[in-house]
């Protein structure tokens, strides 16, 4: 519904900085870009920079684009994308193997991969060098030890450096009927990427634990 891109321009103008026409939004679904830009004309935008487009179809037309991307993804293990021309594009939707030196993806498509970890990968190729990355994942994601998302990690951590992961309580998107434990990940794109992840310099970040999102989660009412 674009309430990403409305705290956006909000929290810009509380700063005297109109960012309106900088701000850019995409979905795959008609509805939903019809809902964003009746939010965002709502909030003051006005602009109507809202797309709808498949974003993992065009993955390579706004690459190193964005000095923020802002992104909750669909994820699930259910969602998945089987497009061999979409995959194709993706380090994450091929099929990855030892080199002798370390794990680097293939020629082989996958046949089906989580949507949510392509959009990962998406973020981070769509954010310029130095730019950062705020995006919403499952936790499994983010601690399942299964090679895809231990794939995912190690793309991630090559590519970027972690500025923070903040948890959200349990059921706090049950509002959207998803039952998922989540985080908030903030990322940094790095200027070059590691060839390795254990090639990285250490650096700090910032881990948290968010107690309350402002409403029930305990209770079987949204």
């Amino acid at each position: 519904s674009g309430d990403f891109l409305i705290s956006t321009f909000k929290q810009a103008e509380q700063r005297g900085v109109d960012l309106r026409d900088a701000i850019r939004g995409s979905d795959h679904s008609q509805s939903a870009v019809q809902v964003c830009v009746l939010n965002m004309v709502l909030n003051g935008d006005g602009k109507g920079n809202i797309k709808q487009e498949d974003s993992l179809e065009l993955i390579d037309n706004e690459a190193n684009n964005y000095h923020v991307v802002l992104c909750n993804p669909p994820f699930g293990v259910r969602i998945l994308e089987r497009r061999p021309s979409v995959l194709r594009k993706f380090a994450l939707g091929r099929k990855w193997g030892f080199n002798g030196v370390h794990i680097e993806p293939g020629d082989e498509v996958l046949s089906k991969q989580e949507v949510g970890i392509l959009f990962a990968e998406l973020c981070v190729r769509q954010a310029a060098p130095g730019g950062r990355i705020g995006i919403i994942l499952p936790n499994g994601y983010l601690g399942n030890t299964s090679p895809r998302y231990a794939t995912l990690r190690e793309w991630l951590l090559r590519h970027t450096r972690l500025v923070g992961v903040v948890a959200f309580p349990r059921f706090t998107f049950k509002k959207s009927g998803a039952d998922v434990s989540a985080s908030a990940v903030i990322l940094e794109k790095r200027r070059t990427p590691l060839a390795n992840s254990a090639d990285s310099e250490d650096y700090p970040f910032y881990a948290g634990i968010l107690e309350s999102v402002g409403w029930s989660v305990s209770d079987k009412k949204a």
